[in-house]
């Protein structure tokens, strides 16, 4: 390598040292936003230079450095005494782009937000891992809450957020942010108590500002905790202030499709269907005109419940499976467990058990990636708990253990697969 690196021009070699604050892959427009300044103020001609000469890699218009390649590259980079610079540069660009995703993420662009970040989440980590002491470590932390709670990496958005809280004490809005997107975390996880804690703690300090954006965030966790405890009055009150913020907040949230979706969640509960149907009209409408799909998921879900109960099977069968399809194109793996759990119950309802104990071995396994089943709800473990009973009641115990665990073994995309090659009833 040092005789590949004396071969070099001078600008190969500062790009190869400042390519080494990548983690991963990258592509060219990031990298010139990153390492050009006015000794490299077009990093194109040296980076076709440097996969020329096999020092990067180049695919599917990525780059990418064999692991001893930017090894050799860093110690150049300490060297030079541009280390700590190169990675301030790389945070900000990565909170930069964090920032876009955010204000674009209720919106038509987020599958490709969605794709960026999978795609570009070993630099979003090295981002926080060198910035968690830093103010845009923190933002970039409650920034990425989409990463976190949506698109499936529960575990990492948990870790990330708790640091960066413990590192910043001081109120803030970045902090508030950061709070609220750490109780949503929790409480996907099942840690309800530490859930309800962050979010009454990021609910008051955005009251002291006046952020209805903020509060309604923190008032919606607090509303789905209090939803899992299976507290129904409590969180009738608090869904129905979340929305009161949402709708008066400076510019359209995906807080208010997800509250309404929570709302939704609630009349099921309590046996409204037609109510549930009702909430949830309105919040088709509102993620279909703005082409988003997420929130649109978790309605789709809830309207499966209700139509299922309603002994719509056909209908509710359909629903969920347009739920499953956005859930796992964006990656949320909770939200696709939640899902599997209900074609579960369809399955029963369509007399198929065996396909609902498979089901159900499916939801298990992605489950046990997240934390607890059903968030430790009880309330939604019964609902579980009875698709099983009456899947047994069927197959009997054998039969039914035996369809299960191929569900529990299997990977997940096959049990994707299975669902769409099944064409509906």
């Amino acid at each position: 390598m040092g005789w590949s690196h004396e071969l070099l021009g001078a600008r190969e070699r500062l790009l190869w040292a400042r390519l080494t604050v990548f983690a991963g892959s990258f592509d060219a427009a990031t990298a010139q936003a990153v390492c050009a300044d006015a000794q490299l103020p077009e990093i194109r001609p040296p980076l076709d230079r440097l996969v020329h000469k096999s020092i990067v890699t180049e695919e599917g218009g990525r780059h990418r450095m064999l692991g001893m390649i930017r090894e050799y590259g860093m110690e150049w980079l300490r060297r030079l005494g541009e280390d700590s610079r190169l990675a301030r540069r790389h945070r900000e660009h990565y909170l930069f782009l964090a920032q876009r995703a955010d204000e674009e993420w209720y919106g038509p662009a987020q599958a490709e937000w969605a794709d960026w970040a999978h795609t570009e989440l070993p630099n979003l980590r090295a981002a926080l891992d060198d910035g968690l002491a830093e103010p845009a470590g923190l933002e970039l932390a409650g920034t990425l809450w989409f990463v976190w709670v949506c698109l499936g990496h529960t575990r990492e958005g948990r870790y990330y957020l708790d640091k960066v809280l413990e590192a910043h004490p001081m109120a803030g809005p970045a902090r508030t942010k950061a709070l609220w997107a750490a109780a949503w975390v929790a409480g996907a996880q099942g840690d309800l108590r530490t859930a309800e804690r962050r979010a009454r703690e990021a609910q008051a300090e955005a009251r002291r500002r006046g952020d209805d954006t903020a509060a309604g965030y923190a008032t919606y966790v607090l509303g789905a905790m209090r939803l899992l405890r299976g507290d129904l009055r409590q969180a009738d009150t608090l869904t129905r202030q979340a929305v009161d913020h949402f709708q008066r907040a400076d510019r359209p949230e995906i807080g208010l499709p997800v509250a309404e979706a929570a709302r939704a969640l609630l009349h099921n509960l309590r046996g409204e269907y037609e109510q549930a149907l009702a909430v949830l009209k309105p919040q088709r409408e509102r993620c279909t005109a703005r082409g988003e799909m997420w929130a649109l998921s978790y309605g789709d879900h809830m309207r499966s419940q209700a139509e299922l109960a309603l002994g719509e099977v056909q209908a509710a069968d359909a629903s969920a499976r347009e739920a499953l399809d956005a859930k796992w194109r964006l990656g949320d793996a909770a939200g696709s467990a939640m899902v599997l759990d209900q074609l579960a119950a369809t399955a029963v309802a369509r007399h198929d058990p065996e396909c609902a104990a498979y089901l159900l071995g499916t939801a298990r396994r992605l489950w046990n990636t997240i934390g607890l089943p059903q968030f430790g709800s009880a309330g939604l473990a019964v609902a579980r708990a009875d698709t099983e009973r009456r899947a047994r009641e069927v197959l009997g115990d054998a039969a039914y253990e035996a369809a299960y665990a191929v569900g529990l073994t299997v990977e997940p995309q096959s049990s994707i697969d299975r669902i769409r090659a099944r064409k509906p009833q």
